[in-house]
C-alpha cells in the first residue's frame, strides 16, 4: 500500500530525527536566498530538490545565481544527462544486464547498533546496515535483531533483481527510517491505514509500521518477538521504499512491491526460483493470506487497466487490481518475449531516462497491441489452470 497524504499529525516523536544526507549541496538565488538541499531532477530547466526535512519543491535553474546554476550543470553532466533531464537515479544499460536471482540469502544475525545519542524518553532508536528503527517502545535488541533480518533480505532482494532499484543510488552509509509503534491508534494518527500492517510515506521517505504486525508483541513487561508472524505486507512496503523516485504507473508500482511480498521467504531466504506456484496460490487462493480472485476472475482490459491512475487504482476495486497487477508483473519478468524481462527492462529505462509514460508504454508493448498481449497473457496464466476474462 503506497500512501500518498498524510491524514493525521505525524505523531511528535517522529519529527528530530533526520538523517544526514552527504550529497546535499548549497544553493542561491538570484535572488540572495540560500539553501541546502538534495538535488533529485532538472527536467527542461526545472529542477526539482529535496530539503533535510524531506520536503521537494520545483525551482526554475534560470533563477539562480550563475555559480549555482553551474554546480546544477555539472551535477547533471555527472548523471550522464543535460539541463533538459537528468536524475539522481543513473540508468546505464549495465544495470540490467546481472542475472535473475534464483536464491536470495540475508544475514541471519544482523547486526545492530543502539543509538544512544539519539535515544530518550518514548522513543528508542537502533540501526543495522541499511536500516534506522525508531520505536514509541522501549524494546531489547535481540528482539530488533530477529525482526530486521526481514528488512535486511528484503534490502538485499531488491537490490539483486536486475531492475536498476533507486536503492543502488542513495548516498554511502544512507539509513532507511522505518517507525515503530506500540499501538494501532499511534500508528493510525501518524498516518498509517487503519486496516494495513504498514504504511509507505513518500513524501517523507519512511515507512511506518505497527509492531504486531511484525510479531512484536509484550508479554508482561517485555516485548517478545513472534517468528511465524507473516510479514509478506511488510516487505511490500520496504519494496516502495527501495524503488521509490520514479512516476511508474499504478500496475507497476503495485505490482513490483507484490511480487517481493509474495515470493517465498523462511528466515533469511528467498526463493525466487520457487515463486510460480505460490504467486498463483497467493492470488487465487485465500489461506493464510491472499487475494481470493479465485481460478476464474475478470479483469478490466489492459488498455485501460495498465493505464489506470493511482487513485483509482488502489480505490473500491483494490484487492483485485494489485492480484491482476502481481500476475501482469511477473509475466513481464519471467514470460514476456524470450523470458529474459527485456520488454519490462526498457519500460523502466525509459521512464529512469526521462520519458513519458507513453513511451515507456510503446516500450514494453514492443510493436503489439493491447489485445494481442492480453491474448498472450492470459494463454500464459491458463496453461496453470487460471483464467482471466477482460471486461
Amino acid at each position: 500500500m503506497k500512501v500518498y497524504q498524510i491524514l493525521y499529525p505525524i505523531a511528535l516523536f517522529l519529527s528530530p530525527i533526520v538523517t544526514a544526507n552527504q550529497s546535499s549541496v548549497k544553493l542561491e538565488l538570484k535572488s540572495g536566498s540560500k539553501f541546502e538541499c538534495e538535488l533529485r531532477e532538472v527536467k527542461d530547466s526545472s529542477l526539482t530538490v529535496k530539503t533535510s526535512q524531506g520536503k521537494s519543491y520545483k525551482i526554475d535553474v534560470n533563477s539562480l545565481s550563475p555559480a549555482s546554476k553551474h554546480v546544477v550543470l555539472g551535477w547533471a553532466r555527472r548523471q550522464g544527462g543535460s539541463l533538459k533531464y537528468a536524475s539522481w537515479i543513473k540508468s546505464p544499460d549495465s544495470a540490467f544486464n546481472k542475472s535473475w536471482p534464483k536464491m536470495v540469502y540475508g544475514p541471519a544475525n544482523p547486526a545492530v547498533k543502539i543509538r544512544r545519542d539519539l535515544t530518550k524518553a518514548g522513543k528508542y532508536v537502533f540501526e543495522t546496515d541499511n536500516y534506522q528503527f525508531i520505536s514509541d517502545a522501549k524494546l531489547d535488541s535481540k528482539v530488533v535483531q530477529r525482526f530486521s533480518v526481514l528488512f535486511e533480505t528484503t534490502h538485499r532482494y531488491n537490490m539483486a533483481l536486475p531492475l536498476n532499484v533507486t536503492a543502488q543510488y542513495v548516498q554511502k552509509g544512507h539509513k532507511y527510517e522505518i517507525y515503530l509503534f506500540e499501538s494501532m491508534q499511534l500508528y493510525v494518527r501518524a498516518g498509517g491505514h487503519p486496516q494495513a500492517a504498514g504504511a509507505y510515506i513518500p513524501s517523507r521517505g519512511i515507512c511506518l509500521i505497527p509492531l504486531h504486525s511484525l510479531g512484536v508483541n509484550k508479554l508482561g513487561n517485555k516485548w517478545v518477538y513472534d517468528k511465524t508472524k507473516d510479514n509478506s505486507t511488510i516487505s511490500h512496503e520496504l519494496t516502495h521504499q527501495l524503488t521509490s523516485g520514479v512516476q511508474f504507473a499504478a500496475w507497476f508500482i503495485e505490482g513490483s512491491a507484490e511480487y517481493v511480498a509474495a515470493t517465498p521467504y523462511h528466515h533469511a531466504v528467498f526463493q525466487v526460483s520457487k515463486s510460480k506456484s505460490k504467486i498463483i496460490e497467493y492470488v487465487t487462493g485465500g489461506k493464510p493470506v491472499g487475494r481470493m480472485l479465485g481460478r476464474r476472475f475478470g479483469m478490466p482490459k489492459l488498455s485501460r487497466f495498465m493505464t489506470m491512475p493511482y487513485g483509482q487504482f488502489a480505490g473500491q476495486n483494490a484487492n483485485l487490481n494489485y492480484g491482476a497487477a502481481l500476475l501482469l508483473t511477473y509475466y513481464f519478468y519471467h514470460e514476456d518475449g524470450n523470458g529474459d524481462a527485456a520488454r519490462i527492462k526498457s519500460y523502466i529505462k525509459t521512464l529512469q531516462r526521462g520519458g513519458s509514460e507513453q513511451e515507456a508504454l510503446k516500450a514494453l508493448l514492443n510493436g503489439r497491441s493491447f489485445e494481442e498481449l492480453e491474448k498472450s497473457f492470459a494463454k500464459y496464466y491458463a496453461q496453470s489452470g487460471v483464467t482471466i476474462d477482460f471486461k
